[in-house]
């Protein structure tokens, strides 16, 4: 059965790909558009940039400046805060491939990889505001809106970390081979990064396939399902239909689910960054949907305390 399913959606897909190419080709230039123009921009420096970090000592600078602070609040090693911070600030996949590299280098153990991987593997403010909640959600209250969503998973990161600290003492950790000259290092960082990009672009380019085919099936009169199914399947398409609903308490709670999950896109490429490691995907994808669950809790009780008029949630 596990293998059937796979093979069932494959040749969907392939028999899409054949009868209705023109579709196809607009799909595809959407998704290849939408890489160019948000994941690349927004993504390639944050990826050269702390692979770069993690490669030299400014890291340990880092950590002795920040990591009592983290370790008090999640229980995490010095080692992790690096992870924490990047993964809340430079959106998918960072976190998750910061967090695959240190295991790699024997920084972090495969348990505290799995716990960082469960809340701070998120979308990045920047896309946040200006495309999740001003665009997409449509609201001018951008500050209830960053702390739910992202309050969501430092709440979940607080409710399930480790029982004790982690003996930093005790783990052996390798150290990462010097580059001759800082030029080699930048230049190995580059084409790690791209490679990851590449990757996304392939990703990027599926799902606006598959939504493409999936609502050629739903009806013009489904206003609330497009929304919610792209939204699922890939975040970036799915606001660009939230966007278009009325404002209104639905409109905001699927913006705001989308915003938390960030996507089946999104856990794909979480998995192709975190392949080469035993971190459970399975695991991420639990976690991720009991932060969801936790931040549409928390927006329906700050909607329901606060008194919205008719288009309150603008």
């Amino acid at each position: 059965m596990k293998r059937t399913v796979p093979f069932i959606v494959l040749g969907v897909l392939f028999c899409f790909l054949l009868v209705f190419p023109v579709q196809t080709l607009e799909a595809s230039k959407t998704g290849l558009l939408l890489w160019f123009d948000s994941l690349l921009p927004a993504l390639l420096p944050f990826l050269i940039v702390s692979q770069l970090i993690l490669k030299t000592s400014l890291i340990d600078s880092i950590k002795k400046l920040l990591g009592p602070v983290f370790r008090h609040l999640f229980h995490c090693s010095d080692d992790g805060t690096f992870c924490l911070i990047c993964g809340f600030l430079c959106g998918y996949p960072v976190g998750a491939r910061l967090i695959a590299l240190q295991i790699k280098e024997e920084r972090l153990s495969i348990a505290e990889g799995q716990y960082l991987l469960s809340f701070c593997n998120n979308v990045s403010p920047m896309f946040c505001i200006s495309y999740g909640i001003t665009q997409a959600i449509g609201s001018e209250k951008v500050l209830p809106y960053l702390l739910i969503i992202y309050g969501s998973a430092l709440l979940f990161g607080f409710l399930t970390r480790p029982s004790s600290l982690p003996e930093e003492n005790q783990r052996v950790k390798k150290q990462t081979p010097s580059a001759e000259n800082i030029f080699q290092l930048i230049d190995v960082c580059i084409i790690d990064s791209f490679l990851i990009l590449i990757k996304l672009c392939g990703y990027l380019i599926l799902f606006s396939i598959i939504s493409k085919g999936l609502l050629m099936l739903i009806p013009v009169y489904s206003i609330y399902i497009a929304p919610s199914l792209t939204s699922f399947l890939e975040i970036t398409g799915g606001l660009n239909f939230v966007s278009k609903l009325p404002l209104g308490l639905w409109r905001s709670s699927i913006g705001v689910a989308a915003l938390v999950f960030g996507g089946l896109c999104c856990i794909f490429q979480t998995n192709s960054v975190i392949s080469e490691t035993r971190l459970s995907l399975k695991t991420y994808i639990l976690h991720k949907t009991l932060t969801t669950v936790i931040a549409l809790l928390l927006f329906f009780l700050w909607s329901f305390f606060s008194s919205f008029s008719i288009n309150g949630w603008s």
